[in-house]
């Protein structure tokens, strides 16, 4: 039981030392150097060399201004650090200048540091080679935080116009289009003023006869009118048959002398008189009676 737990603890130690040496070897041994360049009082110019140089001269890293992604007077340098260089200040600045020291930065593992370099140009300096930088190689580490933006350089100045092209050919007519849909329809506009009468057209046919009618309705009677005037009198009426003779009545008294025969003619003679009065009174109602 007991060598079962000196194995245990053994075995855990040396899984501590490996995580150890394993975390160890991760960390970034890479320090980021970056910053702007003025030369002369002005924004250096694209390419000019920049180098970081450690206290015994040896150059930890060189660059130049202006690459992929910087402006034109800026620069980023990565230097790779030991155990020996690593926390140590290293000189940044531009060779064949006359300043001693131009600026400079704490080598720090996983950090950027940030130097802007002004520097004047050295009249009397003699060109001499850029030295080689001395690579140290170290184990690679994991890639180091990037750097901040450096500020946005000057606009240029705008080119001329370029010269107008020649006019290209004609392009082909193209298929007609499609016929659009049919309009809604307007409104009515107003009558115009009448025509000139034409001539009389020949006459036609003569149209059959339509047929009769129906008998219209019995007008309401009216008022009876006031009575006319007495017609004339109609002519006399045909003598009646003779009656039958009647019986004979009693024998009236003896009368007084008679007349001569002068008397009996008037009686007749107002007989038929009356009997003309009568007929004519007759022929007044029949004429009255067919008026209604």
């Amino acid at each position: 039981m007991t060598r079962l737990r000196v194995l245990s603890v053994l075995a855990a130690a040396v899984l501590a030392v490996a995580l150890f040496a394993a975390v160890a070897s991760a960390q970034s041994t890479v320090t980021i150097v970056t910053g702007s360049v003025t030369l002369d009082g002005a924004a250096a110019a694209s390419g000019t060399t920049v180098n970081v140089t450690l206290s015994d001269g040896t150059v930890a890293g060189t660059t130049t201004t202006g690459t992929t992604g910087l402006a034109a007077n800026q620069y980023r340098v990565d230097v790779t650090l030991t155990s020996a260089t690593d926390g140590v200040t290293a000189d940044v600045g531009l060779p064949g200048t006359s300043q001693a020291v131009q600026a400079t930065a704490v080598l720090t593992s996983g950090r950027v540091r940030v130097a802007d370099v002004t520097a004047t140009t050295d009249p009397t300096a003699v060109p001499t080679a850029v030295p080689t930088a001395t690579a140290i190689t170290g184990p690679a580490g994991p890639a180091g935080p990037a750097g901040p933006a450096g500020p946005a350089g000057a606009d240029g100045a705008a080119g001329a116009d370029g010269a107008d092209g020649a006019a290209g050919a004609a392009g082909a007519a193209g298929p007609a289009g499609a016929a659009g849909a049919k309009g809604a329809t307007g409104e009515q506009g107003p009558s115009g003023p009448a025509g000139p009468s034409g001539p009389a057209g020949a006459a036609g046919p003569a149209g059959k006869t339509g047929k009769t009618g129906a008998a219209g309705a019995t007008g309401f009677t009216g008022d009876q009118g006031p009575t006319g005037a007495a017609g004339a009198s109609g002519p006399a009426g045909q003598s009646g048959a003779a009656g039958a003779q009647g019986a004979s009545g009693p024998a009236g008294a003896s009368g007084a002398a008679g007349e001569d025969a002068a008397s009996g003619i008037a009686v007749v003679a107002l007989i038929v008189a009356i009997v003309a009065l009568v007929g004519a009174g007759g022929a007044i109602y029949m004429a009255m009676s067919r008026n209604e």
